[in-house]
Order: C-alpha cells, then structure tokens, then sequence
C-alpha cells in the first residue's frame, strides 16, 4: 500500500472502512497544492470537524505555482496559516513560490517539533522574521531559500541551526548564521546583481562552518565574475572538496585562456579539491564544441590538475573530464 499512487489511495477510501483507515494516513501524508482547486477543496476539506484528526498525518506540505499563478488572497493564506500550524508531525515544509505571498502569521508563531526541511521564498516585509522561526526549529536539517525581490538584511550572528547539514539560498543570509550553524557540509550560495559582496559571506562561513566540503556558487548576472568567486574560496575555503559553478542569467561563453590561467592561480591554493565544474549542464554553451577544441580544453584541464593535484574530475564546456590511471579522458558529452 505504501507504494500506491495517490489516486489508488482515495479509491481505496471509499471501499470500506477499513481501507479507508488504512490509507487515509497514506493519502496525508504529503500534501501537495498546485491549482486554486486543491487549495480550496484541501481547506474546506480541514476545517471540517470530523476531520480535524487528519493534521496528524501530514509530514509533508508544499504549494507550488511553477504551472499556473495561485489566487493566495489573504483569507486563503490564514486559513492555509492556521491550517498548517496544527501540523504537529510535519517534517518538510515548500513554500517557495514564483509569486510569493508573505505567510507572516506562520513566520511569527507556528512551530514544529519535528521540522527538518524548510523551503521559503523570502519577501520584504517579512525577512526579520526569519531568524526566530528558524531558531524555532533546531531539528533542521536542510534550509532552501530564494527571494524575487530585494530584501531587509538580516542581524549578523542571529541564526542558530545546530542540526544544518544543507544550506541553499541568498549569501547574504549565510552571514547570519551563529557558530552553532557549524555542521553544514553542502551549501549553494546565491548572488544577486544588488548583492555583489562575495568576500563578507565566504569569509563568515570560514569562521563558522569548518565541516563545508561541497558549494555551489549561483550568481544571476555576470558579475560577480567567476573567477572573483574563485579567488575569495582558495583564501577563505581552501578545504572545499566539490566545487560547482553555476549561472541563471548572463553570458554563458567559453571560458578565455586568460581567465583558465587566472584559474589555475587559484587552484593552487586548494588542498583537497576533487571535483570542478565550470558548466551549465541546463543551458549548455551555445558555441561550436567541435574536436578543434578539445585540443584547448585538455590544456587548460592539465594545466588545472597540475595546479590542484587532488583534482579527479572536472566539468568544462560541456564535456566531464576524469583521471583515469595517470591520463584525463572525456568520459562524459553533454
């Protein structure tokens, strides 16, 4: 049962009791709202009286709107708010939308026992409640946020998450991360074109975050550039193991040979490098890659790997390069 399809499931419920309590707690167990339809029929649906046991069963909740933009008027989002905050075994909570609405009840008063996957999109009247709900919430363990707009800066050392394994969201929200935020292993910083300091955020997790390994750096313009990121990492996060750049919006060309050297420089800083990625695997260069190429690109990977000598795998120009017994091989076109 436990493998059944959500359909299956309310087929199931309306068999007989005894399926339908069976797979009532299957069918709750995570809720997902994509349509005004579902937002509606799943609040008309909870705020019945002899359905008020089913807020037991929820460990997962998400709204999306990637589809089709939802009506969230303001007696849907409080009763969603009210709904929600009696959700005393939720787990995962996605709130990430592309037209966000601020849930400012939620951020001030709900708290979950067992939370420990939080997606928000931040808005601007809402941001300084952040660090309370997430101090609310030491069980976390993964954090994703994102924002459209600009928002208030968050105090510096107001977030303590003893339990944070996995960080994506605004760097600028990394630099308010107490030491005891000290246990993240992966993290994907955001850039935004009004946030341009790359220094302050990298330099605060050096101090607070010994355990980082892996990073993704996303910057959603061409500045701040690469190679500025790059330089920042190998003086304040030379340790890192896994290392991958990526790029939303902005000029996605080939990397110069004066910008490969520059990244051979920094390389060199770095102790334990394993894997390198200079690639957009989801908007792949939009140049001629032709076997003329490859000539170039395997300079610039030996030059790479004589500067990092931990170096095992890296991702250029659309191509994954390993070292395979002494020699780097393609081992992957994408």
């Amino acid at each position: 049962m436990l493998y059944l399809l959500h359909p299956d499931l309310v087929v199931l419920c309306r068999t007989s009791r005894l399926f339908r309590n069976l797979a009532t707690p299957l069918l709750y167990r995570s809720v997902s709202l994509s349509t005004d339809r579902q937002l509606h029929c799943f609040v008309r649906t909870m705020t019945k009286p002899s359905c008020a046991h089913l807020s037991n069963h929820v460990r997962r909740f998400s709204i999306t709107d990637e589809e089709v933009e939802l009506k969230l008027t303001p007696p849907i989002v409080n009763s969603i708010t009210s709904i929600v905050s009696k959700f005393t075994r939720l787990e995962v909570l996605d709130l990430i939308l592309a037209f966000p609405v601020e849930f400012t009840d939620l951020l001030r008063d709900a708290s979950f026992p067992h939370l420990a996957t939080f997606q928000y999109t931040l808005q601007q009247h809402t941001a300084l409640l952040l660090p309370s709900f997430l101090n609310r919430h030491p069980t976390l363990f993964n954090l994703g946020l994102t924002r459209i707009s600009v928002v208030d800066e968050l105090p510096p050392d107001t977030i303590s998450l003893p339990n944070l394994g996995i960080y994506n969201g605004p760097s600028a929200v990394a630099c308010a991360f107490a030491p005891a935020t000290g246990h993240i292993t992966s993290a994907c910083l955001l850039w935004y074109p009004d946030d341009l300091d790359v220094k302050r955020a990298l330099l605060h997790l050096s101090r607070t975050c010994a355990s980082l390994v892996a990073l993704m750096p996303i910057t959603t313009a061409d500045d701040p550039a690469r190679v500025v990121i790059l330089q920042q990492l190998a003086t304040h996060l030379p340790h890192l193991r896994i290392l991958r750049f990526r790029r939303v919006r902005g000029e996605n060309a080939p990397l110069s040979r004066d910008a490969a050297r520059e990244i051979a420089t920094c390389l060199k800083q770095f102790t334990s490098l394993f894997f390198l990625e200079f690639d957009n695997p989801e908007n792949p260069v939009q140049h001629d890659r032709g076997n003329d190429n490859i000539v170039d690109d395997r300079e610039t990977i030996l030059s790479w790997s004589a500067a990092c000598k931990s170096l095992a795998e890296i991702a250029l120009h659309g191509r994954v390069w390993m070292q395979l017994r002494g020699h780097w091989r393609v081992i992957l076109v994408v």
